[in-house]
């Protein structure tokens, strides 16, 4: 998938099989968001303040709008928060 991983991802997501998961990349997942093919985000907010690192969302969509889906607590403190991007003309429910 280095070449074009776009084109890829837009193949695997018409193909029958099973879920696709992006882990720890923030360029491809800017990339897909930029493009609009996450179907679902699963975020993971660990009860840590590192004081410094990388974004966690690089250049993307100037404004994504999410759905809570559902929001887990963990034995450790964190949650882990399940979200559906939302087209951009929905309104706020």
């Amino acid at each position: 998938m280095k070449d074009n991983a776009v084109e890829e991802i837009i193949k695997l997501k018409k193909a029958p099989g099973k879920t696709l998961f992006v882990f720890g990349s923030a360029d491809l997942s800017a990339a897909i968001l930029k493009h609009g093919l996450f179907d679902e985000l699963d975020l993971a907010v660990a009860p840590v303040i590192l004081g410094r690192g990388k974004p966690l969302f690089k250049e993307g969509p100037d404004r994504l709008k999410l759905k809570l889906l559902e929001a887990r607590p963990l034995k450790s403190g964190g949650v882990i928060l399940r979200y559906e991007p939302r087209p951009k003309d929905a309104t706020d429910r």
